[in-house]
């Protein structure tokens, strides 16, 4: 396929940051975590390698990226990555980056890129281009993640235990409110060790560091009982999504129903706001494998499958 008039990609440099940014923020998949102040924190640990393909003078699309050996990243400091869209680029425009990228591999001795692709709910506008050109490519599929998720609008099917365990909190006088990350966090601590001897991919003054640069993006509710949280979630907030991106409850909190308070909860907050509701992954940490009964809890609480995948393809 003839690359476009006028289309060229370069890897990242400072000068580009302002372009870069407001792409992200126009883009059909856009997310506050592909803006630079996000994905700098990251620095100290990996060797930034981010492109950006460009129409003229206009970037077109960029590509959240690291160099890990001889491989090209997509991005592994973040839940994914892939190829973010400007709304006016074109399937020939998509196609010509790969060109261009399997040629700025082979010149920088890189024999693989791991695509880590945004799921459905975060796309504001059909994107699958990347998904035909990684298929004609000869990609392949090498990890698929299942999340559960409710739709911004449309029918939502609550099950009969969830509907009982939400009646259950609130007679109890459970309410979920607003709550500072630092009130939150703890309870996502003690939960992560407890169950999974594991702590969370972010370190306390990270979370709060990035709150600090994302404030109207890193939220935290609880759900209390008087003064006391039961149950606490921080969430990612992106043009698309309300994301739980973090989830933690107390032992005493198991049988109250107020975790299924939250999740209901959360699903009215993200549909006031024309957002989808991700309830994030439903994998066993340590296996890999689907644990089938939490999702199946999930699917309770009236959310759906989507998939977090993963593409490697050699140029």
């Amino acid at each position: 396929m003839t690359i476009p008039k006028g289309l060229s990609l370069t890897r990242f440099a400072e000068a580009d940051r302002g372009a870069w940014d407001n792409l992200v923020g126009d883009a059909r998949n856009a997310h506050f975590f592909f803006r630079r102040d996000y994905l700098d924190y990251h620095g100290d640990r990996i060797q930034d390698h981010s492109m950006v393909l460009w129409r003229g003078s206009r970037p077109w699309a960029v590509l959240p990226a690291h160099r890990d050996g001889d491989a090209l990243i997509s991005h592994g400091g973040l839940s994914f990555g892939g190829l973010v869209v400007a709304p006016e680029a074109r399937y020939a425009d998509v196609a010509g980056c790969f060109d261009l990228l399997a040629d700025h591999m082979r010149a920088e001795g890189m024999a693989r890129l791991t695509y880590r692709r945004a799921p459905t709910p975060y796309w504001r506008a059909p994107g699958e281009e990347d998904l035909l050109e990684l298929s004609r490519r000869g990609a392949r599929r090498t990890d698929v993640r299942v999340g559960a998720a409710l739709a911004p609008s449309g029918p939502v099917a609550i099950g009969r235990t969830c509907r009982h365990e939400v009646k259950r909190a609130k007679s109890l006088g459970f309410e979920v409110r607003p709550d500072p990350v630092e009130g939150a966090w703890p309870l996502v601590v003690d939960m992560l060790e407890r169950r999974h001897r594991a702590a969370p991919v972010h370190s306390f003054e990270e979370i709060c560091l990035l709150r600090d640069h994302f404030p109207d993006n890193i939220l935290a509710r609880s759900v209390f009982a008087g003064s006391e949280r039961l149950v606490s979630a921080v969430l990612f907030v992106s043009p698309s999504v309300l994301k739980m991106q973090y989830f933690g409850w107390r032992s005493e909190a198991s049988g109250t129903g107020a975790a299924e308070l939250m999740d209901v909860s959360m699903a009215e907050e993200a549909r006031r706001g024309g957002r989808w509701l991700d309830l994030g992954t439903s994998m066993e940490p340590e296996t890999g494998e689907l644990q089938a009964r939490l999702h199946a809890t999930k699917e309770d609480c009236g959310a759906r499958m989507i998939l977090y995948e993963t593409y490697e393809w050699s140029p």
